[in-house]
């Protein structure tokens, strides 16, 4: 289970919704990425991540990635930062929206869509907060462990050739003759680096 999907399971014993959008900061970190999309009822049932591809700064997701200050949108229609879905009916919504802070940076949004105007309150945005900060430190801790696996996966490979190298050294220092010396070479390097042909210049 994702984080984002565990939040999404999460947040909903505690506030009603009827839309839910889950963003990441992408690597360049001017783009929030959808990576999940939740509803409950028709009016969203084909959203696809791909519509939800916002540059930091830009729509209300945007906008609060960059301001970092979580936001009741009671009526989302008449905001002037929203920005219709394609395929979407004109309806009243009202809109929740979090940003995902660790410590200086922005990991992400969580979004949460009621139809209706003015169907949030305070307290549901305080519940949102506190899920928000929440997966917030779930998303450092997941991309902290995915980057030590990185690692640990290419330290693997660098022991494994180093050892590779010191098994040349050896099978050099225990062999006398030269053809020999180069068939030894040729024969490791094979294990070491793929490749098709190999040609030694004295």
């Amino acid at each position: 289970l994702s984080v984002a999907e565990a939040v999404a399971n999460q947040i909903a014993t505690v506030i009603d919704w009827h839309g839910l959008r889950f963003f990441v900061v992408g690597k360049d970190n001017e783009t929030l990425q959808a990576i999940v999309l939740r509803s409950t009822v028709p009016h969203y049932p084909n959203q696809r991540p791909e519509q939800f591809q916002i540059k930091v700064g830009l729509g209300l997701a945007g906008h609060v990635a960059a301001s970092r200050v979580a936001e009741i949108v009671s009526d989302v229609r008449a905001d002037p930062r929203g920005a219709k879905i394609p395929g979407t009916a004109d309806v009243d919504e009202s809109m929740i929206v979090v940003p995902l802070v660790f410590e200086d940076a922005v990991l992400g949004v969580l979004a949460l869509i009621r139809l209706g105007r003015g169907a949030f309150d305070a307290t549901d945005l305080r519940l949102a907060q506190i899920v928000g900060a929440q997966a917030a430190v779930a998303l450092y801790n997941a991309r902290q462990l995915e980057e030590l696996e990185r690692r640990g996966g290419a330290l693997e490979r660098r022991l494994a050739s180093q050892r590779q190298l010191l098994a040349i050294t050896e099978r050099l220092l225990l062999t006398r003759d030269r053809s020999a010396v180069f068939e030894a070479i040729a024969d490791t390097l094979a294990q070491v680096v793929p490749h098709d042909t190999l040609t030694i210049y004295l």
